[in-house]
Parts: structure tokens; sequence; C-alpha cells
């Protein structure tokens, strides 16, 4: 009986081992690939964000059209002197032909009676990267003056341009 279980033992084992020994295996190779590229950058290259001199008898908004740099009141006669763009100027470098998204603050609380309520880049929200690889990119905003804001220059007021891929 022992030599009959060892034999079904033995017999069982050579059945499996033949089993294995049959399976077909098939393989194939990929590739992994990758390009680093240099980063995008951006530098300011301008001067300011300038609304010029306006007075505050009266609440008004003054706005620096972002296409074109003019400089505008809501309000006649309370805009005393305007630049002849008031635009800011950043330049963004990269590869060429990478899409580059540009964002901007919502806005900027100067004081309690001068706030930035929006800036916006010429190129809107997104560009692709010209051949020569670096482009200008002009920022105007809108500015809400309160009647009644205090007398003074208003210069130490700092926003963000950010750009990525």
């Amino acid at each position: 009986m022992k030599k009959m279980f060892l034999l079904s033992a033995l017999a069982t084992i050579a059945v499996l081992s033949a089993a294995d020994g049959f399976a077909i295996d098939s393989t194939a190779t990929g590739n992994a690939k990758v390009i680093i590229v240099d980063p995008v950058t951006v530098t300011h290259s301008g001067d300011a964000l300038d609304f010029g001199e306006a007075t505050a008898s009266e609440s008004h908004v003054i706005t620096i059209e972002e296409t074109d740099g003019s400089v505008s009141s809501t309000v006649s006669g309370q805009l005393i002197t305007s630049p002849n763009d008031g635009r800011d100027e950043f330049v963004v470098t990269g590869p060429q032909g990478v899409g580059v998204n540009v964002s901007l603050p919502d806005g900027l609380a100067i004081n309690d009676k001068l706030n930035i309520t929006s800036f916006r880049a010429d190129c809107g929200n997104s560009f692709t990267m010209p051949d020569a690889g670096s482009k200008t990119v002009k920022v105007g905003g809108t500015l809400a003056v309160t009647a009644g804001a205090t007398s003074g220059t208003y210069d130490e007021n700092s926003y963000t341009l950010t750009v990525s891929y």
C-alpha cells in the first residue's frame, strides 16, 4: 500500500512538472522616453503699473488698457496727468512652441481707499512661446479711488505675475 501511495505521488509530481514544461512564454520590450526642456522664466523689465496723478475729491476708477497702455478715468477732471503708456512689462523666456500659462492676482488693496481691482495681461491667460524663445507681456489694470483718499505717492505696492507650462 505504501508502494502504491508513493508511486501515485511520484506520478502526480511528474504530470505537474511536465505541464510546466509545455507553457509558451512570449515577451516584448518597450522603450521609455523623456525630453527635458529649460524652465520657463519671467523677469520684470518695466518700471511700474502707472495710474498717473489723480485727485480724490470724488470716487472714480482709473483704467490702464492692457492692449495699448492708454489711461482713463470714469469721472472727468479726476485724472490730472497720465503717462502715454501706463502698462507694466515682463519678459518671459522658454523653449519655442510651448504653451505658457499666465496668472495675475485678482486685486491688490493699497489701503482702505485705494484698491487695484483687476490686473490684465495683453496676452490674456496664455500664449505659445514664439520662435525667438521670449515674449514681452504687458500688464494693465483698474484702480478704484474712493473719495477722500489721502494725498501721497503710493509706489511700494508689489504684485506677482506667474508663468507656467
